[in-house]
Formats: structure tokens, sequence, C-alpha cells
């Protein structure tokens, strides 16, 4: 089954670091500046080594700061909402802990949405819509009877789904829209395609997914998927490539699902000649259970040179 973006300590620095360095332009002696972590200890969350004991919950917000300042601030109120909730339930299995912070995102949510619209970016509108679908994701995941975790689905869904035109054409824009922008919107889109098929799976449609089939044929298009693996490999977040991945194969683009597959396996430093073997902690199923991704696992196994053609 599809899997959120649930907090990974490791891979969200890393994540953090390298936008800040890629997308934002700045050194590491910069970011060492501006969050107190000392540059070795960045330096080795950039490489991957891990950042030990240090606190790193800087980082995220550093990078909203950066990534999502706009005249209205509306952007940079949100992210930094959703960071704060991704930091209190980091180390939680469940998304109880978040509740707390719950009434007061709403809150917040009521009184940046009346805002003057002329005055909003589109960075602005998609991060008020995350925002509000962030909301009711933490309050399915702890919720326990399935009507109440229906509801809350479907209202994450109706949010961030609602902004899916509007991505997409972030994502054409490719030469006059900053990676930051697609980076939150492509985030969106794959959190919708997560409440849709949660919404599937309640509804008793596993075998069909018409909600997340429906979602992913939006999105999973040449004029995005030219940019998600890029942004993935960016940042060096598996869980990008991974989530396109299962979007594209769940509608039969075999190729797309391969390529983003592959990608993903080899950010995690593991080789592609055994993906049923690969089961990174992050993964909530193990690939070899996913029958959706059969056939994509059948080209990473023979390794074809793919048409580039194919891949879209």
């Amino acid at each position: 089954m599809s899997c959120p973006f649930g907090t990974h300590r490791e891979l969200d620095a890393r994540a953090s670091v390298l936008a800040l360095t890629e997308l934002a332009g700045m050194t590491l002696n910069d970011i060492a500046e501006e969050v107190g972590i000392s540059r070795p200890t960045l330096s080795r969350i950039k490489s991957g080594q891990g950042a030990g004991r240090q606190d790193v919950s800087g980082l995220g917000a550093d990078v909203i700061s950066q990534l999502f300042a706009t005249d209205s601030g509306i952007a940079e109120a949100c992210q930094l909402l959703e960071h704060d909730m991704r930091m209190a339930s980091l180390g939680h299995r469940d998304a109880g802990i978040a509740l707390g912070l719950i009434p007061l995102a709403e809150d917040r949510l009521r009184v940046l949405s009346e805002a003057d619209q002329t005055s909003m970016e589109a960075v602005d509108q998609l991060a008020l819509a995350s925002l509000e679908g962030q909301i009711s994701l933490y309050k399915a995941r702890a919720t326990e009877s399935d009507l109440g975790r229906s509801e809350h689905f479907r209202k994450a869904f109706q949010a961030l789904f609602s902004q899916s035109d509007l991505i997409v054409r972030l994502f054409i824009l490719e030469d006059t829209v900053c990676d930051g922008d697609k980076l939150l919107g492509l985030r969106m889109l794959l959190n919708a395609f997560f409440a849709a098929w949660e919404l599937d799976e309640l509804e008793g449609n596993a075998q069909d997914l018409p909600w997340a089939k429906a979602v992913a044929e939006k999105f999973v298009v040449p004029g995005v998927l030219r940019k998600t693996k890029s942004i993935a490999v960016m940042i060096h977040d598996p869980r990008l490539a991974y989530q396109t991945a299962e979007a594209a194969a769940v509608i039969g683009k075999v190729y797309a699902a391969a390529d983003h597959l592959a990608a993903a396996i080899a950010m995690t430093g593991d080789d592609t000649a055994d993906p049923l073997a690969w089961n990174p902690a992050w993964l909530p199923t193990p690939i070899v259970h996913e029958a959706h991704f059969e056939e994509p696992i059948k080209l990473l196994m023979k390794r074809p040179e793919w048409p580039s053609e194919d891949l879209q």
C-alpha cells in the first residue's frame, strides 16, 4: 500500500541540508551559522553518514524560511506549522502526539485563509491547502473508527487534490517556477495519492483503487515526470521517487515506475540487481508483496536500455 510522508530523522535531515545547498544556494558554513549545527556534523549529514544525537530540528525550519518566503508570509507560516507537527510526532509510531498542535494549526489556518487573495502567490495558495490536508491526515491516522478515518481522509484528499491543476501547471512552467514550489507541489500530490489509497481500502476497493488511480492519472504525465526524479535525487529523498513509482505502477506506466523505483533503490545505496530484497526501514511493506510492482520489478531485473519515450 502507499505510504505517507512520515518523519524519518536521517532522511529528513539529509534532505534538508541538500535542499539548502542545492535549492537555496547556501554553503555548509552558511547553514552552520544559521542553524547552530557544526560544519563537520552538516558534512556528515550531507554525505549520508547520519547526525548522531545532534538536534537537527532547526534544519527543516531553515529550509522553510529559505524556500517559502513570500510577501504575505503565508507559505512560510503554513509550512512551519506542518514542520512543528512532524517534529512533535518524531519517534512515535502514530500521529496522536501531533494532535495537541492541531487546534493551534486550525486556528492559524483560519486566520491565514482570510488574508487578501490578491496578495497571495501560487505557493501561498498551495501551502494553505497543504496545511489543511496535513491536519486531516493526522486526524485520520489518530482515529480508530473506519467511519471517522474515512471522513478525515476524504477531507485531506479534497484539500490536496483541489490544487492538482495548479501544481501540474507549475511543473510545466519549468523555467519560471523555483524547485522549492515544485517540491511542495509534489509532496501534496503524493499525499493526495496516499489519502486516495486509504479511501479505496476503507471503501472495499483495494483491488481496483479508483480513487488512487484518478490521482495518479492526473500527475503521472510527461510534464511532471521530467522533474520528479531530479527533485528526489537533488535532495536525496528516496521516498519521493518511490511514491512516484507507486503512482505510475498502479496505472500501468511500467517504465516510469521502474525508472523511479530504480532511483529510489539507488539512493538508499542498494544494488538494483536484486530489487526483491530491497526493504528500507521507512517502507511499510516490502515491494515483493506489492502486486502492482510485479512488472516494474521484472524490468529492473532485466536492466534494459529503456527508450526515453517509454519513461513517459
